[in-house]
């Protein structure tokens, strides 16, 4: 069977390039019924983010990732959107 792109190892220079973006955590408001607070972190490295996940796990958060970094010729952002998380620990 055919290697596949998710089998393939990344090339270098993806796996060099710095990664970095925004977690935004929204939790919702003890004194409003329905509203949420939102605070946004910047992060430089995979290790920040999850750093970050870490120290604002729990109390019922919802998460959004925005993920800046380049590919071929172009700039790109991913987003990823999380109605709830949890940590796995190995």
């Amino acid at each position: 069977m055919g290697g596949s792109v998710l089998n393939s190892p990344a090339p270098a220079a993806i796996v060099a390039a710095p990664a970095g973006g925004t977690l935004t955590v929204a939790r919702p408001q003890t004194s409003l019924e329905g509203a949420l607070s939102e605070q946004t972190f910047e992060f430089r490295s995979l290790q920040e983010l999850i750093d970050l996940c870490v120290a604002n796990e729990g109390g019922g958060a919802f998460l959004r990732v925005h993920i800046r970094g380049h590919s071929g010729d172009g700039s790109y952002r991913l987003a990823l959107d999380f109605g709830h998380f949890g940590l796995i620990q190995d």
